[in-house]
């Protein structure tokens, strides 16, 4: 009788594997925890109901399922094994149970006894899980609350560069904001985004490396000191290395100077050799520099910036990442203006 019984649960567990494949994980989870119940029950008619061995699997059970699904669950386990163990007894004392042939002497003590023992099971398992969760959104506090101190951190080192002179006022701002947008845009995953938005803040972070009379020089840069200021990708390598950054976030300010055609620096990577964090962030770099004010020009147009950047796809840029700013660029323009 128990070998028909574990091949119909074979079989049952393979339909309900076949319905959690196919995205339906409650569902599937919740019927195998009601198969089993009806199979240890059935397995317990056949052996003495509630004084048979398969009856302490019931609370084995119960811990399994209320793992499984958190403790809100717990009492609609329990409640359901407790009207299972229920019906056994009943139908034990009518003398319906086999091996019995007739009904049995009313004996509550191991019923009463039983159902304490799944009642108690339950409580000290919704207490273990209470525990549990309270602990574990405390160490999510706790990480969320390093998160922050780490962004405001990296917002620091942001906000240093432009009061040292060394960035335009309000240029991390306005590249981080464009940066969570347009990343949105793009459809990409919360951690890629942010991964990218650190990047973002800490894009120029080796200039604090390079002599202020190259960074603040109004007038253009000759050749030896171009090849000077070029070094701030390898300063930022050295100052960010030992730190624990994803790759994302160290790809911008090491890479986003690279170039789609590969004359770009510190490594000359050529395509989809450049990191795509770094070459997301190229693009929006770009931007908001040619449409802000710098020392040695004024501001761009929207207008001449973008003819610029199509002029430069397949040089500087990816060309199908520059469509895709443009677009984004035009249904923001378009939201704006709507509002």
């Amino acid at each position: 009788m128990g070998g028909k019984v574990l091949g119909g649960l074979f079989f049952c567990a393979l339909f309900l594997f076949w319905i959690n494949r196919k995205g339906h994980s409650l569902e599937a989870g919740f019927s195998l925890f009601l198969i089993l119940c009806l199979a240890f029950t059935y397995l317990a008619w056949n052996d003495n109901g509630i004084y048979g061995l398969p009856f302490i699997f019931f609370p084995i059970l119960l811990i399994a399922a209320g793992t499984i699904f958190g403790k809100a669950l717990v009492p609609l386990f329990g409640a359901i094994i407790v009207g299972l163990s229920t019906f056994l007894f009943i139908f034990d004392r009518m003398g319906l149970i086999e091996p019995y042939n007739g009904a049995v002497k009313w004996a509550p003590d191991f019923f009463i006894i039983s159902l304490i023992i799944i009642i108690f099971t339950g409580a000290i398992l919704m207490l273990i899980m209470d525990t549990i969760e309270k602990n574990l959104m405390h160490i999510i506090q706790s990480e969320q609350a390093i998160k922050n101190t780490y962004k405001l951190t990296l917002e620091g080192w942001a906000k240093a560069l432009e009061l040292y002179g060394r960035e335009p006022e309000g240029h991390s701002k306005r590249i981080v904001a464009m940066t969570e947008t347009f990343t949105e845009s793009l459809g990409l995953d919360e951690q890629t985004r942010e991964d990218i938005i650190q990047g973002a803040l800490l894009h120029d972070i080796g200039k604090m490396g390079i002599p202020d009379a190259i960074l603040l020089k109004p007038e253009s840069l000759t050749a030896e000191e171009v090849e000077i200021n070029k070094e701030h990708t390898l300063l930022a390598k050295d100052l960010l290395e030992d730190i624990a950054f994803s790759s994302a976030a160290m790809d911008i300010p090491i890479s986003h100077h690279e170039q789609w055609d590969g004359k770009g620096y510190p490594e000359c990577l050529f395509r989809n050799q450049i990191p795509m964090s770094a070459r997301i962030f190229s693009i929006i770099d770009n931007w908001v520099s040619l449409t802000s004010k710098q020392v040695y020009r004024p501001a761009w147009s929207e207008e001449k910036a973008a003819s610029y950047m199509l002029e430069e796809v397949d040089q500087k840029f990816d060309g199908s990442l520059v469509k895709s700013f443009l677009s984004f660029l035009t249904s923001k323009s378009r939201e704006n203006h709507e509002s």
